[in-house]
């Protein structure tokens, strides 16, 4: 599959270049989903396609825009499908549709090279990403993913042994990530820069961080979380 898509890929590319166009195309190679499991290998992210842990919704992304994007530069701001659209109309000089709401937000700060990639530096511990300025407020903002089904198929780093997954909706903001299952209301909370396989739950034991993170919540759910003590919550 990796085979194919390079040479998919590639037959792009060398078109763009047949046209003339290179220099005046923008490329976004972006992914719906993580990797099968039983397939293929999404470690150390935890689940796979058709979960809400890191494994089913976290992807790679390239972009190449001539000019714009420094060769061989990284970014580590969180970025999500819904960004493409406000993305692409900034970057053709298109005004937004009279009326029309964006889910998301153009990524463009993140992609200019003069202000807004990421460095790759050796440290002590091998090679870190510096962050520019241009993805502070990436970083800050709440990303949302919902999914109020069922989808069958047990796989490896499920919660259940029926489904990869049930009803629920996940939202992240900054380091931390909240999973709220609909049929029971459990809750599922992670710190992703210490726990980048979620096998920590901290959900009972970082009660301020579950009250803002449940407010967050409140606009793409109706349920509202109160805390009767350190240790207990309940719709």
């Amino acid at each position: 599959m990796i085979e194919s898509t390079d040479q998919g890929v590639g037959r792009i590319m060398d078109k763009l270049d047949e046209l003339g166009i290179t220099d005046n195309t923008v490329v976004f190679f972006f992914s719906d989903n993580g990797g099968v499991k039983g397939i293929t290998s999404n470690e150390p992210l935890r689940g796979g396609k058709g979960m809400l842990y890191e494994g089913g919704i976290r992807e790679p992304m390239l972009v190449r825009w001539p000019g714009r994007t420094a060769p061989n530069s990284t970014c580590d701001a969180p970025v999500i499908g819904l960004d493409f659209y406000p993305t692409i109309l900034e970057i053709t000089g298109t005004k937004k549709p009279q009326g029309h709401i964006l889910d998301g937000q153009s990524i463009v700060t993140l992609l200019n090279k003069e202000n807004s990639t990421f460095d790759i530096q050796p440290s002590s511990a091998g090679f870190q990403s510096i962050p520019a300025v241009g993805g502070s407020k990436f970083d800050k903002r709440a990303i949302f993913w919902h999914f109020p089904a069922y989808l069958q198929g047990k796989a490896e780093g499920a919660r259940d042994t029926y489904f990869r997954t049930r009803p629920g909706a996940a939202v992240r903001m900054g380091n931390f990530k909240l999973i709220e299952y609909f049929e029971d209301g459990d809750l599922e909370l992670y710190n992703l820069k210490d726990d980048i396989s979620e096998q920590k739950n901290l959900a009972f034991r970082q009660v301020s961080i579950i009250l803002w993170s449940s407010a967050v919540f409140s606009g793409i759910s109706s349920a509202r979380f109160f805390c009767s003590d350190i240790s207990s919550f309940r719709l």
